[in-house]
């Protein structure tokens, strides 16, 4: 994970712990000393900028549209944490981010897996395909299922293009490829499309399926 989680002010005053958990952070203009926590602390800042569209479009998944910026904070970044999953720099429409992904993602996972049982996360929601799709293989336990059905009900689409919401759930103490780390306790896992796809983004498609879960 990228270095400096941010961690919203009220998070641990939560009935759940949440994560939200992007891709990567990109370096455009040669600037890369920063932190995850400072990301975001600009986004607050500097909001109406077209390249934090990327913030307002996962808070739009979980509320009806809100007043402004101090709104969107009070009723949701507040309460969360926001990481990335990979841990370097990477390019805009390149493939860097899926290279380090594929080298790297066991290093990924148990600090994904450190972070949840350090924090007590309860829930993570995914904001990306690619992401999800390199987590933890499920348990090969054969009395437990961790696979669940997608949250949705089928009918949710970009475009022509099928939408839909992935989830399982990791199950406390249970081994699992591609990782190190145990989990402490039982985390719900659910994944999305990244609000930056080339193919589209739609909050309403996701809204009805994840306002009740936080």
């Amino acid at each position: 994970m990228f270095k400096g989680v941010y961690e919203g002010k009220n998070v641990k005053h939560q009935s759940k712990r949440i994560l939200i958990l992007g891709e990567s952070h990109y370096d455009k203009d040669g600037y890369n000393d920063f932190t995850t926590d400072s990301v975001v602390q600009n986004f607050y800042s500097n909001s109406s900028e077209k390249k934090y569209q990327f913030f307002h479009k996962i808070a739009k998944c979980f509320f009806e549209n809100v007043k402004d910026i101090d709104d969107e904070f009070e009723c949701f970044w507040n309460n969360v944490y926001f990481a990335n999953y990979v841990d370097g720099l990477c390019g805009i429409g390149d493939s860097k981010a899926k290279n380090l992904i594929k080298n790297n993602k066991e290093k990924y996972n148990n600090e994904l897996f450190e972070f949840i049982n350090e924090n007590e996360i309860d829930i993570v929601f995914v904001f990306g395909r690619t992401v999800y799709n390199n987590l933890p293989s499920y348990s090969k336990n054969k009395t437990v299922t961790e696979k669940q059905p997608d949250l949705d009900n089928g009918n949710i689409f970009v475009g022509s293009r099928r939408d839909f919401i992935s989830h399982c759930v990791y199950l406390k103490g249970e081994q699992h490829k591609n990782v190190k780390t145990v989990l402490k306790r039982d985390v719900h896992i659910y994944g999305l499309r990244h609000p930056s796809a080339r193919c589209g983004f739609n909050a309403e498609n996701y809204k009805p399926y994840l306002k009740n879960l936080i």
